[in-house]
């Protein structure tokens, strides 16, 4: 930041910024059917069509077009969606019930837990979808460092102080501790994240 006074540039809960740093999205604070883009500079605003899907908070993808959402019609389970900046379309991409967020760095692959429980790398761009090994049933992914390692971590108790994260090398399914995080002192605390 260059000091200067922050500028408002949309109404409802803050989305994700573009990784080129110029649109926003924005969800409604009274209604999460309403959600808009927003550009962070000059530009155009552009309302999403409201439908029965409630949004959820979402990430870019790399070609600051598509921005990648959890969304819930009502009585149906949940899904991912993407919307489109330009045309201001939404599509789902995963069935009802199959859910991540955290696309790969490239933008090519989302991985998902089914309502099984089971963890599948899903495309994002078409084609089929990959068995994700070495995830434990109680972990969840919260990131990558990279096209190939996917960071996950877990609700167990030995992992929420500090918060434990593991790194999976998504090839071959091996994963390792990559790194505890939380402060030296712990008293009084029930989870780190």
């Amino acid at each position: 930041t260059d000091g200067s006074p922050a500028v408002a540039i949309g109404e409802g809960y803050a989305g994700a910024i573009s990784p080129d740093g110029k649109w926003a999205v924005t969800v409604s604070p009274d209604d999460s059917r309403k959600s808009t883009i927003v550009p962070v500079g000059a530009g155009e605003t552009r309302n999403i069509p409201i439908s029965d899907i409630s949004f959820g908070l979402g990430k870019w993808l790399p070609d600051n077009r598509r921005y990648l959402v959890f969304g819930q019609q009502s009585n149906h389970r949940g899904r991912v969606y993407i919307i489109d900046r330009l045309s201001g379309k939404v599509e789902p991409l995963t069935p009802e019930g199959i859910v991540g967020n955290f696309p790969s760095p490239d933008g090519l692959w989302l991985p998902v837990r089914d309502g099984d429980g089971r963890f599948w790398l899903w495309p994002i761009n078409g084609g089929d979808k990959r068995p994700l090994i070495g995830v434990q049933p109680e972990q969840f992914a919260i990131g990558w460092r990279d096209n190939k390692s996917l960071l996950l971590t877990s609700n167990r108790p030995e992992d929420r102080i500090p918060r434990r994260v593991y790194v999976l090398d998504v090839p071959t399914g091996r994963q390792q501790l990559w790194k505890a995080l939380g402060p030296s002192d712990t008293a009084g605390m029930r989870s780190v994240g």
